[in-house]
């Protein structure tokens, strides 16, 4: 199956109908295969108690593609020459799983892959170098640090103090930390994010208030003008002039404004 280019077709396998009753296969090469997402469980579900071998090699995975746990006797698997950045916790935690359930040797070829060396990487380097699995170049491959250089995940390894320390004062999200007077920590991006929270709650109660203000404000006036409407009718009428009350009627609000402004 190398180069047979059964991405597509196996990621819509949701039944597992391609590997389906082949109980006794012992070695799958998929390698080179445009593979993208990681095998559904139902994939293998008829090899768990047979595979030995796979090989995945070339492919675009971008974290592990199987439960290795899962499988009982598989001892050799090659994801070389993926997109895989680092492994997670729970990645190497499956792999002891399975070392520890094989009873026997388990191999892992990761050479190839992207790796970077980081703060969120650092356990996954810790892994390579105290892991009883077999690993190509014995763990040791090329990666790229933090601060943008290509180096070896065994020279970061030897560094794992330093880089420990650079994860201390400056997180994953680039929050410096400092200290105060009484040398208590603070990250200083978070700190300055919790006063713009604590600015934008404020200068949201002042709002509101101001709002309330003035619709208190928008109340009396419209009271008043109410009232000064009544009694320019009024007047109106006791000079007889209620038929031009139309003419007057076009700009009561700016009369009544304009009284407003010099009663107040």
């Amino acid at each position: 199956m190398h180069r047979s280019y059964l991405g597509t077709g196996l990621e819509n396998d949701h039944h597992g109908i391609f590997l389906n009753d082949l109980k006794s296969l012992q070695h799958i090469d998929f390698a080179k295969n445009e593979f993208k997402w990681p095998f559904s469980n139902i994939t293998f579900q008829s090899q768990l108690q047979s595979l030995r071998f796979l090989i995945l090699e070339g492919n675009m995975f971008t974290i592990m593609p199987i439960y290795l746990a899962g499988f009982n006797q598989l001892s050799f698997l090659d994801i070389r020459n993926n997109k895989i950045l680092y492994l997670t916790n729970k990645e190497t935690n499956d792999i002891e799983r399975a070392y520890t359930k094989l009873k026997g040797p388990l191999a892992i070829l990761l050479e190839g892959n992207p790796f970077v060396c980081n703060c969120d990487s650092l356990n996954f380097v810790k892994w390579l170098f105290n892991t009883r699995v077999k690993l190509d170049r014995h763990g040791n491959y090329s990666c790229l640090l933090y601060g943008g250089s290509f180096t070896t995940t065994y020279q970061v390894y030897k560094m794992k103090q330093d880089v420990e320390n650079h994860c201390f004062t400056t997180s994953h999200r680039g929050d410096q930390i400092i200290k105060d007077k009484y040398g208590k920590k603070y990250e200083l991006n978070k700190e300055i994010r919790k006063m713009e929270k604590d600015y934008k709650r404020i200068l949201d109660d002042t709002l509101n208030k101001l709002i309330d203000k003035l619709e208190e404000q928008k109340d009396k006036w419209e009271k008043k003008a109410t009232i000064l409407q009544t009694e320019n009718v009024n007047n109106l009428r006791e000079f007889g002039l209620t038929d031009q009350w139309t003419f007057y009627s076009v700009k009561p609000m700016r009369s009544t404004v304009d009284q407003l402004k010099y009663s107040n």
